[in-house]
């Protein structure tokens, strides 16, 4: 009659057992989360760094950016015969009039933060402050962003390419006389007026080049170039179908969707690896290819890999979440 109870016991106690290392996984993986963010979102151990520091047309002074108590970015003077610091820009003239999605903690939903300050240049007469912002990484540099220009003296707070999707701007810079501002935007090369927002078009890329001399002294971006034609081929539609293929498993890997048909019936290689992070040998490995057919099977193969990489790294988080054990339940 007491036989069965020796059986029973030990299930009970194993379940138990596995309801508590699932319990411990689960607060472990949590922390894990939390070490994350405080990592990589918050930078709460980001090391103090030095700048970007900028010297004031006349010499006599240089700027660096530096955070205030409460956590906003100031740009500080810092006199270079005596070294004597005064705010120049403080954080709070840095504030957009668009509301955040996603309020700071600690401020009212409906009240904007100050830009956060990547890169910032001075116009040639100091009157006017150009911010790079809201960067996003282009092969390894931060390139692309957003561009905000203040009026030292009226105050005005003004963003360029009004209408342009966030972080689109590249390169940009002041004219001699600070009244417009070039930039890149796409292929494209625009200067926009800053007294009423009027913007031109100066170039339009359509077609690959290879960049033969920069041209710094040039108020906006300039350069010789030497344009590149492809070879005439028949297209290979295996390629072609391949290549979307591997395009459309890695695009709803990211997102958890796949891409728009009608709009992928329309990519050809480097419209596919325009939107994917390659690495800089890579894409100018892919710019250098004088078939389309050839970029099409190399885009396969560097797609295959991303997609690959997203299996490593989808391993990795699972099994530091599990903290290198089995779970139960």
């Amino acid at each position: 009659m007491t036989r069965p109870r020796l059986f029973i016991l030990p299930l009970v106690l194993f379940a138990v057992v596995s309801g508590a290392v699932s319990a411990e996984q689960l607060e472990t993986a949590g922390a894990l989360d939390q070490q994350i963010e405080r990592i990589f979102k918050a930078n709460e151990f980001a090391l103090p760094r030095f700048g970007p520091a900028r010297w004031l047309e006349d010499g006599t002074a240089y700027t660096i950016v530096e955070r205030s108590a409460a956590g906003v970015p100031d740009i500080v003077r810092y006199d270079a015969a005596t070294g004597a610091r005064s705010i120049l820009v403080p954080g709070s003239r840095l504030v957009s009039a668009a509301k955040p999605a996603t309020p700071e903690p600690g401020k009212p939903a409906d009240q904007p933060p100050a830009l956060s300050i990547d890169d910032y240049a001075w116009s040639d007469d100091g009157s006017r402050l150009l911010v790079f912002t809201n960067t996003q990484k282009v092969w390894r540099q931060n390139t692309r962003g957003d561009y905000w220009v203040l009026h030292l003296k009226s105050g005005e707070l003004k963003q360029l390419g009004a209408g342009a999707p966030a972080s689109s701007l590249m390169f940009a810079k002041f004219s001699p006389d600070a009244t417009r501002v070039g930039y890149v935007r796409g292929n494209n090369i625009y200067i926009e007026r800053l007294d009423d927002g009027r913007v031109n078009i100066l170039t339009q890329g359509t077609r690959p080049l290879r960049i033969v001399a920069r041209q710094d002294q040039l108020p906006y971006p300039a350069a010789e170039v030497e344009f590149l034609i492809d070879r005439e081929e028949e297209a290979d539609p295996e390629a072609l179908q391949a290549a979307h293929e591997a395009y459309s498993d890695l695009v709803q890997r990211v997102t958890d969707k796949p891409p728009d048909d009608a709009d992928l019936e329309t990519m050809g290689a480097y419209d596919m690896a325009a939107t994917v992070e390659f690495g800089l040998d890579a894409k100018q490995g892919l710019l250098d290819l004088r078939s389309e057919n050839a970029r099409l099977k190399l885009v396969v193969r560097l797609l295959r890999a991303a997609t690959t990489r997203l299996d490593f790294v989808d391993r990795a988080q699972a099994r530091a979440r599990s903290n290198d054990k089995v779970r139960f339940g």
